[in-house]
């Protein structure tokens, strides 16, 4: 079960300061940094799930004197968590662990931080009116500016994008278009599963219109990725393919899940499409589709499948942060990927074809689809 890659070091997604995705706004007190990124968030959040972030330099009092929640906190309790319909907050003793801020801010589509502007990240630079900033900015204290705002040009040429503070729409594109600049590439997973019971034979070895399946599958999506990896539990169950082309799974007895696993903890930076070997319909159309509508800020870009409106999970894309979600639901004892994407932001997409996501899983059925695909 290892998580290292090839040269022996840990692989791990991408993470910033609180988000893979996330971009910052730095300026002076009274800059007008709040206001913009006020606007920018209004802009963004009519298609998007945005988080924000207020970095504080100064502590600040989270909780007013003689509420119910302060005399909880001033008798002595450590944590004090406000729960009511829709909504929950709350307020914590001591400084709030890295990781658990991580934790409470995943499910958004990215993260828009005011403020810390001596951290690393990508930064639009709010220039207030005498502009003050740039000395820190040309002194190297701070990095990782993207673009200058404010309400004139500065007279010096700096070599990056200039806003004017209140084109809102110009500088909302310029921070969605920066943010889907580290989108990753997409890679492909042919996600075999070994002897089917009711079939009587490993279906990946099935023959529609005269190819084996794995082959069918596998051809397709050479077509269209760079790179195809082959899951399966051994480097001898399906010959004919490139070394390279194998992931052996480094995790039993978890189903699929163990392919999908073994995958992103090989490759933790590429967006990994999974498509089961047993899913005979799925065609360049499908696959163009979902690559169309993928949402790389999601955990998953997923068809809805054909029963209820449950998310498939063998025919969907997995973003890198889709695997802490996984663990996640590992560690409470589930390993269906159908539970862990109903319980994760994922994009929904409607079948544009019924019958994509149809599969045999009897001699019968095999024999019904082979017809219809002859025909």
């Amino acid at each position: 079960m290892s998580n290292h890659s090839k040269d022996g070091k840990f692989d791990k997604p991408k993470m910033g300061i609180y988000h893979p995705y996330e971009f910052f706004f730095c300026g002076f007190s009274n800059s007008g940094k709040t206001t913009l990124m006020s606007k920018v968030i209004s802009k963004l959040s009519d298609k998007y799930d945005v988080s924000c972030v207020k970095h504080c330099s100064h502590r600040y009092n989270f909780d007013s004197e003689g509420k119910d929640s302060w005399q909880f906190a001033n008798a002595g309790a450590q944590n004090v968590v406000l729960n009511a319909p829709g909504k929950w907050a709350g307020h914590f003793q001591g400084d709030l662990n890295k990781f658990d801020l991580i934790e409470q801010l995943r499910n958004a589509d990215f993260v828009l931080a005011e403020g810390a502007k001596d951290q690393a990240g990508d930064k639009i630079l709010v220039l207030d009116e005498e502009m003050s900033i740039l000395e820190n900015f040309e002194s190297g204290e701070i990095s990782g500016v993207k673009a200058l705002t404010g309400i004139k040009k500065p007279e010096k040429d700096y070599g990056l994008p200039y806003f004017d503070r209140n084109d809102v729409d110009a500088i909302s594109q310029f921070v969605l278009d920066e943010l889907l600049s580290q989108v990753p590439p997409v890679k492909a997973l042919l996600l075999t599963g070994g002897k089917s019971t009711r079939m009587g034979q490993d279906k990946a070895l099935l023959e529609y219109a005269g190819e084996k399946q794995i082959n069918r599958l596998h051809k397709l999506l050479s077509a269209n990725f760079d790179e195809v990896k082959v899951s399966c539990k051994s480097k001898g169950q399906y010959p004919g393919f490139s070394e390279d082309s194998y992931i052996e799974d480094r995790y039993h007895g978890l189903g699929p899940l163990a392919g999908i696993l073994s995958v992103i903890s090989e490759d933790a930076q590429s967006a990994w499409l999974v498509v089961a070997v047993d899913l005979p319909y799925v065609d360049q159309a499908s696959i163009d589709y979902l690559l169309e509508k993928r949402n790389p800020f999601k955990t998953a870009t997923a068809f809805k499948s054909n029963f209820k409106d449950f998310p498939e999970p063998l025919c969907t894309i997995y973003e890198p942060h889709s695997r802490h979600n996984i663990f996640k639901f590992m560690g409470m004892g589930y390993s269906c990927p159908r539970k862990v994407l109903i319980n994760s932001p994922v994009e929904l997409l409607e079948q544009q074809n019924p019958k994509w996501l149809e599969n045999a899983n009897t001699p019968e059925e095999y024999e019904e689809i082979c017809q219809e695909l002859d025909k």
